[in-house]
């Protein structure tokens, strides 16, 4: 057989880019987060109420109201990115909707 003379042309036709889309990555990720959130719940023997994909990602009910926003970010993180800071006025919305209610904890997981 003879040897391919541009090898890295005949690799880069037939390459494939097998990396997960953004947001799949992004909700795996919230999954797993939520999921440490209740083997950590079932050890410690709190049975509170984990939801996910609800009020801004994820949100567990017990003694007090816990809201978790998961980020999955390919770039460098900063309080000026638009998505950061609509988290943020996100979370503020949570807080005031929820203010008489229970006793409330706010997560950024990125």
């Amino acid at each position: 057989m003879g040897q391919i003379k541009n090898k890295e042309q005949v690799l880069k036709y037939f390459a494939v880019n097998t990396d997960a889309h953004s947001t799949n990555r992004g909700l795996l990720y919230q999954y797993l987060i939520a999921l440490k959130s209740w083997v950590q719940n079932y050890i410690d023997g709190i049975d509170n109420q984990i939801y996910v994909e609800v009020d801004d990602d994820i949100k567990e009910v017990g003694d007090k109201l816990v809201f978790t926003q998961v980020k999955s970010y390919s770039s460098s993180f900063s309080l000026n990115s638009d998505e950061i800071k609509k988290s943020l006025y996100n979370f503020f919305i949570l807080f005031i909707q929820n203010e008489f209610t229970v006793n409330q904890e706010f997560h950024f997981v990125t």
